[in-house]
């Protein structure tokens, strides 16, 4: 995850700027690949558009960063587990207070049980998307706001509203995405852009925001865990 991210993170470092990437069609120099140039346009290595030795070395480092963190958290699992343990059991504690403070005939529901109400959200989102997507006119700024900030707003959406269950928020964070990528394909036909470099365009834009997201999230679960662990521990 943090190789794939560096690698999308160097397109914004080794590139003139993004004006291609949103479709605006200025020529400019794109390349990819950190530590080692995987990709540049109008480049071919060989015959091939991508650098094979290149990407086969950044996939090592890959290996090999995930070999080093795996070897710490096995040298750290005990108190890793610990922690996760505390966590989970505030987590499940907090739910059961939510449980008794709402009435008797919402208590005994279940959260993952298949409900109209939601699958009416589910269709209002979908096509509120929709028709967001058919009145828009093909425009960078609209590939530009998909490419930088529909991954700010969809885990917002989906991970805000605190009543809903896990998986109902996959659910949700799902369909968005789906239907965020279909809206950015739609737009970068219009603009005329292939079909490859607008899912680029996402794999740029996305993964970093991804994986800083997952290393956030993980970073404060981990210090939350040794704040509430008892002394000694």
């Amino acid at each position: 995850m943090v190789i794939g991210a560096a690698n999308a993170i160097s397109y914004f470092v080794l590139s003139d700027g993004c004006s291609n990437l949103l479709g605006w069609k200025t020529d400019e120099q794109e390349r990819i690949g950190f530590p080692f140039e995987v990709w540049q346009r109008g480049k071919t290595y060989g015959t091939n558009l991508i650098n094979f030795s290149a990407f086969y070395k950044n996939g090592a480092v890959g290996i090999g960063l995930g070999l080093i963190l795996g070897i710490v958290a096995v040298l750290r699992r005990s108190s890793l587990n610990l922690s996760a343990e505390r966590i989970l059991q505030a987590e499940l504690a907090s739910v059961d207070l939510d449980q008794k403070s709402q009435p008797k005939s919402q208590s005994n529901q279940t959260g993952n049980q298949f409900s109209l109400g939601g699958l009416m959200v589910a269709t209002m989102v979908v096509a509120a998307i929709v028709a967001v997507a058919t009145r828009l006119r093909p425009d960078p700024r609209v590939l530009g706001a998909i490419f930088f900030f529909a991954p700010i707003v969809m885990i917002g959406i989906t991970m805000l509203p605190r009543r809903w269950t896990l998986n109902f928020r996959m659910a949700a964070l799902s369909v968005l995405a789906v239907s965020s990528i279909g809206v950015a394909i739609a737009v970068g036909s219009g603009l005329s852009m292939p079909f490859d470099e607008v899912l680029m365009g996402i794999f740029i834009c996305w993964t970093p925001q991804g994986v800083i997201g997952t290393l956030s999230l993980v970073t404060w679960l981990l210090w939350r865990g040794i704040r509430e662990a008892p002394e000694g521990q």
